[in-house]
C-alpha cells in the first residue's frame, strides 16, 4: 500500500453511513476502508494522521 490515512472521522457514502478511521490508497485508488487497528496490520510506505 502507498498511503494510509488514519485516526480520521471518514464517512462513506455507503447504504449503512459506516464511519470509519482509516483509508488506504494504492496506485491512485482507495483500497481499504476501516479502523486505525487494522490499517496497523498493512505495511505501506506513508502514514498521514488526520487527526
Amino acid at each position: 500500500m502507498d498511503t494510509i490515512f488514519f485516526n480520521g472521522c471518514i464517512r462513506t457514502l455507503d447504504d449503512s453511513e459506516k464511519v470509519a478511521e482509516a483509508v488506504g490508497i494504492e496506485n491512485g485508488r482507495i483500497v481499504f476502508v476501516g479502523t486505525d487497528k487494522e490499517a496497523e496490520a498493512f505495511s505501506c510506505k506513508k502514514r498521514i494522521e488526520l487527526k
